[in-house]
């Protein structure tokens, strides 16, 4: 068998989509959170509750695509 070699741009690409993952999830429970304490006046709790949310998603979305692969 040949020995594989180490692709960077696919690397890249992983880690990249990884990283926007995480980002898009972090900024919609940000949004989300913005949202709350606009209509409902918690600030600043509702974007801080928001933001931990977005981050546990983003983490869980990515464990659960690592552990597919």
């Amino acid at each position: 068998m040949k020995e594989q070699e180490f692709n960077w741009r696919r690397a890249l690409a992983i880690a990249t989509g990884a990283g926007m993952t995480l980002l898009c999830t972090i900024l919609f429970g940000l949004y989300l959170g913005y949202l709350l304490d606009k209509y409902i006046g918690t600030a600043p709790f509702g974007l801080l509750a928001g933001g931990v949310a977005g981050a546990l998603a983003g983490l869980l979305t990515l464990v659960r695509d690592m552990i597919r692969k």
